[in-house]
């Protein structure tokens, strides 16, 4: 078990989870509290802004980051221990761990994609493409050099990840930082709300090398043009990429529903 020391609960993550509450996460309708902070902790997770094998910030700072009591959060985490998403250690310096991510984690990924329309997917797309070009164009003005060089890093880091998993993760704080770097929060919260529905969309077993290559490529491109400020390639590039993604998972839930059928 990692050392108590070894955590999320800095300021930056505390912050990132603050906007992520914020977004809209987990607001699905008809859920309850409890659902919503849970499933906005589990994005949190997906995106790597609560890394595994971290151990996830004292209830009552994450409670406060999230807008919610301290029992609320407890209820919440009970369903992510069931998940397998963390354990809970007892006692005086004890906490709730973030686990490592497992294969049986790909079932839940396709059950959501299935489950998920192909318009509804369609309108995340326009929601995508439409701020994700805006925020590169942005950056390319308006970014100073330490965001241009975390983006630069980033980039870098897609190409050597150690595992899929990670490879998404890295894609998605990649998104997230260009909203940053175009310093407007409305488009780095609305960039977070879009990560957050399609990381859990992103089936690994239907992922191929191509996707992956196209998605280094499609980032790098980016980070570049960021480099270059150059407004006009930084927001087409951004578009095409985002595109590329959504035509990808319409792509993927097609082939779920035909395998379905298939053994129907």
């Amino acid at each position: 078990m990692p050392s108590r020391s070894v955590d999320s609960s800095g300021p930056a993550s505390l912050e990132w989870l603050g906007m992520l509450s914020n977004s809209g996460a987990g607001g699905t309708g008809g859920a309850s509290r409890a659902e919503q902070v849970a499933a906005q902790l589990e994005a949190g997770i997906a995106l790597g802004l609560l890394e595994e094998g971290t151990w996830l910030p004292p209830e009552a700072q994450l409670a406060a980051a999230l807008g919610t009591s301290q029992m609320t959060l407890r209820v919440a985490l009970a369903t992510l221990r069931g998940q397998g998403l963390i354990e809970t250690v007892r006692g005086r310096r004890g906490g709730s761990l973030v686990r490592e991510s497992h294969s049986s984690d790909e079932a839940q990924f396709e059950r959501r994609l299935l489950q998920t329309g192909t318009e509804h997917l369609r309108d995340v797309g326009d929601l995508y493409c439409a701020v994700a070009s805006s925020a590169a164009q942005l950056a390319a003005d308006r970014a100073d050099e330490p965001e241009i060089e975390h983006l630069s890093e980033l980039a870098a880091s897609l190409r050597t990840a150690p595992s899929l998993s990670e490879h998404w993760r890295t894609a998605s704080r990649f998104q997230i930082a260009v909203g940053v770097a175009a310093q407007s929060s409305r488009l780095t919260a609305t960039l977070l709300q879009v990560q957050v529905e399609i990381a859990t969309l992103r089936a690994p077993r239907l992922t191929s090398p191509e996707q992956v290559e196209d998605t280094v490529a499609g980032i790098q491109a980016v980070a570049e043009a960021v480099r270059e400020h150059d407004a006009t390639a930084a927001a087409a590039t951004a578009r095409s990429n985002c595109q590329l993604e959504i035509d990808t998972l319409i792509e993927h839930r097609l082939r779920l529903l035909i395998e379905t059928e298939g053994h129907s």
